[in-house]
């Protein structure tokens, strides 16, 4: 079975296609995972190349380093993105009427989704579209401040 980042998982909570208790289990399975992984970043990662990575000249950026950038308008674009990834994941995979025709499309559907939203929204945010990727990240640079974007 798959594991769906947090957006989809409340998304089908939302729509009653997923019960308490696995929307529970998934969601803190999900964020203890990304909580390990930042710290195992954390610890393999050396200081020095941690530090080459934040700044202006970041390959990725950290949700709590919002650099100089409106929060709401990092809100924006990230509930966006992620608004779209969960659109085209009922569209194709959840919507009964759609599965006949979308069964073995889904997934490529869905890549397609983040892709697009990493490649128009990452240049303006460094866009993560999943909370735990965004609390793995700030774990791992020890910056937690941007979290609240994603609660």
């Amino acid at each position: 079975g798959e594991n769906p980042p947090p957006a989809i998982s409340t998304g089908l909570f939302v729509a009653k296609r997923l019960r308490t208790l696995t929307f529970a289990s998934e969601m803190a399975v999900q964020f203890i995972g990304a909580a390990i992984g930042g710290l195992l970043v954390r610890c393999v990662v050396p200081e020095s190349h941690l530090e080459a990575l934040e700044g202006e000249a970041a390959t990725f950026e950290v949700v709590g380093l919002l650099s100089g950038k409106s929060a709401w308008r990092l809100f924006i674009w990230e509930a966006l993105s992620t608004a779209s990834v969960v659109f085209v994941y009922f569209a194709t995979a959840v919507d009964r009427h759609n599965l006949v025709y979308t069964k073995n499309m889904f997934p490529l559907a869905v890549g397609l989704a983040v892709t697009a939203g990493t490649l128009s929204c990452g240049p303006f945010v460094g866009v993560c579209m999943n909370p735990a990727r965004a609390m793995a990240a700030a774990i791992a640079y020890w910056d937690i401040s941007g979290l609240w974007l994603y609660v």
